[in-house]
Formats: structure tokens, sequence, C-alpha cells
């Protein structure tokens, strides 16, 4: 994702919050055809877009939120040349709306953002556009004209994606504080794979997960069966980020192309593409196995700390030893030197054998940051360590 972007958006929410004291405002007179809006509305659609703006395209389409209106009403678009998001935004004048397609390219945006009133109002006279900002005079906008059909839904009628519940019933729906979690969780191990083409994440039925060479990830959770690209679950999880609260996701299959999918949720409704699933079964298999292993019970704030030293002290060889033999020992390599930490620990279950790794810090620091504070349940094996923690299951190979 450009940082660019992402900074800039950091600080339109930051000026927003600003201008909620700002008693200053737009004269909101109109005498031609015009849109009035809420400039959060376009602060929300660039953050929910703002993987898919950033996407190289073949197509004519800039990097740029399109206001549009269709039979569906008022949207802001935003698409490339796999995928396409859509926005559900209200118009607050009533009369002389102005039906014209708008093209907005984000550099125009970044150049205004800082004169933008809470009200947004951009209108036609003649056959040219203008903006209304918090200066004494509105802007002349040179916009770009996209093709119409570049815009267009690229859907061919759609169905439920149907999945089944934990209590057995048909659904289509998840909850987005449900998916949030599991995305959180999973999506900054997937950025660590080297290989783009394997950054995907599988969603099976009953389970979300990741796999390479160095880790396992999981999450619990019913889902469609299908595997989506990193930009796809970015999308995801700024939708859950968004309506987090109540809100849910809907998933729909395009009834003429299987392999695209249609997600809503309120307002929103964003298609992409999703690949074939090939199942890692036996490795599946073998960790609902481990599940019922049990060994030790820590708290992953101790496991943290060490880690944290062993990955930021400059003469650390970046290793971390995790032994157990009665006491549970994480030992940090220093150029000369070794320390060792001991962790507090609680045995669940029978002890099946004694336990001694060595793992990469960055590796071992990116899987515990992805399970976040709280206990969890550690195995070590003699090839990899397995954490854990409710719904949530993590596998780091040496």
């Amino acid at each position: 994702m450009d940082v660019s972007i992402e900074s800039f958006l950091d600080s339109l929410v930051n000026k927003q919050e600003e201008k909620e004291e700002d008693i200053s405002s737009i004269n909101k007179e109109v005498e031609t055809e015009h849109i009035r809006f809420k400039r959060k509305d376009l602060i929300t659609m660039l953050q929910l877009s703002s993987s898919i703006i950033n996407t190289k395209s073949n197509q004519y389409v800039p990097k740029s939120i399109t206001i549009l209106y269709n039979e569906f009403g008022y949207r802001m678009v935003a698409n490339n040349d796999l995928e396409y998001l859509e926005y559900e935004f209200e118009v607050l004048n009533e009369d002389k709306r102005l039906l014209d397609t708008i093209c907005l390219p984000i550099e125009l945006i970044k150049s205004i953002s800082s004169m933008l009133d809470e009200e947004i109002i951009i209108y036609k006279k003649e056959e040219n556009y203008y903006i209304r900002l918090l200066l004494e005079g509105d802007l002349y906008l040179d916009l770009p004209k996209p093709e119409s059909t570049l815009l267009r839904r690229p859907i061919n009628g759609y169905k439920p994606l149907y999945f089944k519940q934990e209590l057995g019933q048909d659904s289509n729906l998840v909850s987005c504080s449900h998916l949030q979690e599991a995305l959180k969780a999973i999506m900054p191990i997937v950025e660590e794979e080297p290989v783009l083409d394997r950054r995907r994440i599988t969603f099976l039925l009953d389970r979300a997960y990741f796999a390479s060479r160095t880790y396992f990830i999981e999450y619990s959770l019913p889902l469609p069966k299908m595997r989506i690209s990193l930009r796809f679950a970015e999308v995801l999880r700024k939708i859950t980020l968004a309506y987090s609260e109540d809100g849910v996701i809907e998933f729909y299959q395009d009834e003429q192309i299987p392999s695209r999918i249609i997600v809503k949720c309120l307002g929103v409704l964003f298609t992409s593409t999703v690949t074939s699933v090939y199942e890692e079964s036996k490795l599946i298999e073998y960790l609902d196995r481990v599940r019922t292993y049990k060994q030790l019970l820590v708290d992953l704030k101790d496991i943290e700390k060490v880690v944290n030293i062993a990955y930021s002290l400059p003469y650390s060889r970046k290793e971390v030893n995790i032994k157990y033999n009665n006491d549970l020992v994480l030992s940090v390599p220093m150029r000369t030197k070794t320390t060792e930490f001991k962790v507090p620990f609680k045995e669940i279950g029978k002890i099946k054998s004694k336990g001694d790794i060595i793992l990469s810090a960055g590796s071992l620091k990116r899987l515990v940051d992805s399970f976040g504070s709280g206990e969890a349940i550690i195995t070590i094996l003699d090839s990899c360590l397995i954490v854990n923690k409710k719904n949530l299951i993590g596998v780091i190979e040496v």
C-alpha cells in the first residue's frame, strides 16, 4: 500500500476532528445543479478504497474517487482491473441535484483537503465544474472523463454464498467483529511472505488460515470456501473496521462467473475474483490433533518481553532458545554470552517430552504479536513451536 496515501488519510482524519470545533462554514446557497454531501463520507470512501486506488491498472481508471448516479442512487466508486468498490452516501440537497459523473483524482483531493468544509459542494455552471472551498471564491475543476463502461458493476447477477454456521444452519453472513479479529491476527503473517503470489488467505468453511514454509496460522470461524488475495483481505479488514459495532458481512457469488465474489455490508459493495482452494489436509489434521496436547499455559506478555529483547538488542544474535525441562527457560544468545530468563507457566495435561528449540527472534515476534496479550498454551516440539489461544492457533518452524 502506498504510504503517502495512508499518511494523507491520517492527516485528513485529524483535520476532520479539528474542524468539528471550527464555527466557520461555506455558503450553501447554489443556483445551479449541484451535489452537497458530508466530508466524512469522502474520508470513509478513501479509507475503504485506498488499496484499490493505489493498484496499477491497464485500463484508463485514474487513482481517483468517482461520484456517479445510477439506478441504485448516488454512489462513490473506486476500481481497477480486478476489483470494484462502491459506497452509498447521502446527498443533502433535495433540489437542483447534479446527476453527472464526476471523477476526483487523489492528487486533487490532497491539494485542497485543508480547505474543505464539513459539507462539500460541487456544482456545474454551463459546462464547467466547481467546488466550494473555505475561501472567497470557488475552485474550477479540470477533471478527467473515464469511460462509463469502466464504472459499471462487473456483476452478472448474484446469489447468496451459503456455508454452515456453528449450529449447523446455512448462512451467508459473518459478523464484522469476528472477521476483523481473524484478519487482524493472520494478515501480519501473510505480509511477511516474500513470494507475492503466495500472499493469500484460505477460507475453509470452519477456519481462515495461511500456510508458508515458516508459518501456519489459523482462526476458527465459519466462512465460505475460497482463497483470497492479501488486497482482498485488506479491503475486508477496512470494511470490518468501519462497521465493527453492529455490521455483518454478506457473501455472494456471481451467477455466471463462480470465481467472482461479491461482499456487501450496509452501504458498501465490493467485488473481486478468488482462486481455488488447495487444502493442506495433512497439516490441518496434524494441528487438529495438536490441539489436544495442551502442554504449557503461559502469559504471552512474559514471552513477548524476552522476544523483544532478542529482536531489538544491537548485540543480540536475533535468536531465542526455548527450552522446557521442569523449568521453562527462554535464552537470548549474545555475541559472547547467553542470557537466560525463566518464564512462569502451568502444566496442562501430560507433558509428552522435553522441549528444546531455537527460533528466529523476528519470526517469533511476528507470531507473538499476532496473538496479542493474555494467556495461551504453547507446545514445544523438535522442529516447531505451536501457540494455541481460544480460536487462534499458530505454528512457527525452525
